[in-house]
């Protein structure tokens, strides 16, 4: 994790929210975890709600933001939002079609009409490219750690087994994605009643297709 750049990530959700002329905007972000975006996020946005299914995440986030623990298939919330966003393909973890609908229907439930929901998304051919990287093992801070990762190109399920010895305990965490085909995001808006505003190569404003690596989304309501 260390080597993500949560600053210009967090720099590329501002210039997101000011593309589309959001003012004062009322902003929650979805599987939030450690607040690493949010830390760069919170001076910047007046109204924002982090949340994390993860309760033990949610407690490395600063006191100063508000924090609430859900899963982002059934939110807790009645008001309503400019701004839902979620980092770092957090919705490949949504492994089936029915949970992404679901996900996108509670979104849906809780945007202003005017709002926009945000997501980035893993494509197969980041998976095939990062395969390779993310079989690693070594040492950091004292902890010895071992990731392997395997992407089953059949199942399209992109497994990661982290294995870690603390004080000579072992953990092991296992992380399942699915990697979805680029058109069937269209199709699973479409279920929610959605609409696709724009689709670019993440971190820029080029438009994607199904050969990018990560693709971030831009969904309205109808």
């Amino acid at each position: 994790m260390k080597e993500i750049d949560y600053s210009s990530w967090a720099d590329y959700i501002t210039d997101l929210i000011d593309l589309y002329q959001i003012e004062n905007p009322k902003v929650l972000e979805l599987g939030a975890g450690h607040g690493q975006v949010s830390s760069f996020l919170n001076e910047k946005i007046q109204s924002y709600i982090v949340s994390d299914k993860s309760l033990e995440m949610m407690k490395f986030c600063s006191d100063k933001i508000a924090r609430v623990t859900c899963d982002m298939t059934s939110l807790p919330f009645k008001k309503e939002f400019d701004i839902i966003f979620s980092i770092f393909d957090s919705v490949n973890y949504l492994t089936t079609p029915n949970l992404f609908v679901d996900f996108l229907l509670e979104c849906k439930r809780v945007l202003l009409q005017d709002g926009i929901i945000t997501f980035d998304v893993s494509l197969e051919k980041n998976s095939i490219k990062n395969i390779k990287r993310l079989n690693r093992k070594g040492n950091h801070i004292g902890i010895n750690y071992n990731q392997k990762s395997i992407y089953d190109r059949k199942s399209r399920l992109h497994k990661n087994i982290l294995e870690l010895e603390i004080d000579k305990v072992k953990y092991i965490e296992t992380h399942e994605q699915m990697i979805y085909e680029f058109e069937e995001y269209f199709i699973f808006a479409e279920d929610a009643g959605l609409r696709v505003i724009d689709c670019f190569d993440c971190f820029t404003f080029d438009d994607a297709s199904r050969k990018s690596e990560r693709v971030q989304f831009v969904l309205g309501k109808l």
